[in-house]
């Protein structure tokens, strides 16, 4: 509920000499509105249609000398009006305050909703999509995985059959090798037998010799 109305006698004109013509009425309304905001102590106020029209009635260079005003307050708001104008106005202005706070709320609700409703639907998308992003980061690791696996395979292969040739070729070697020497071996024997053989045959004879001279 509206506290009771107050009832003031606003001296304007002193603080609007101070300022350049061209500004005067503007300055005359800021001036009410600093005057209400002292004695109501409120943080906003509402100046009515009727007080703006009698401030800017002679024009922006010639606003009123002195101006009798009524005010009063609703939910820290103030509401300034010219004395002597009907309170059917104030309801007006109070039904209009409302419906348009309510719409103010409406307005800044469904923002709200529709921001969390979008905000929702990113992070679900960015979700998936970093589902996605990682589901096919497995698979191309485990195809990775699998590809290397089967290259150490092959080399391995490679490897053991290199290997075994090698081991092969050089048992080949060492048998050829072996039955050289072998070879070489029953040779050396047979000519050191020939050689005593000889050397046998020469002793004799040379027995013989002398004893056919002795």
């Amino acid at each position: 509920m509206a506290d009771t109305e107050r009832v003031y006698v606003i001296n304007v004109w002193k603080k609007v000499l101070r300022v350049p013509r061209y500004r005067r009425a503007k300055k005359a309304v800021v001036l009410i509105k600093e005057f209400i905001k002292k004695h109501l102590k409120v943080d906003e106020i509402k100046v009515g249609k009727a007080l703006n029209e009698k401030v800017w009635e002679h024009g922006i260079r010639n606003p009123p000398h002195k101006v009798k005003v009524k005010a009063w307050k609703e939910k820290n708001i103030g509401f300034v009006e010219l004395f002597g104008v009907p309170t059917e106005i104030k309801k007006e202005t109070k039904k209009k305050t409302q419906i348009k706070e309510e719409k103010k709320k409406e307005t800044k609700k469904e923002k709200k909703e529709s921001n969390e409703n979008k905000t929702l639907e990113s992070r679900k998308a960015t979700k998936k999509g970093k589902d996605t992003e990682a589901t096919e980061k497995d698979k191309k690791i485990k195809e990775e995985t699998k590809k290397e696996k089967t290259k150490k395979n092959e080399e391995k292969s490679t490897k053991t059959t290199k290997k075994s040739s090698t081991t092969k070729k050089k048992t080949v070697k060492k048998s050829d090798a072996g039955k050289s020497k072998t070879k070489e071996n029953k040779k050396k024997v047979s000519s050191s037998k020939k050689e005593s053989k000889e050397d046998k045959k020469s002793e004799k004879k040379g027995w013989t010799i002398n004893f056919f001279i002795l």
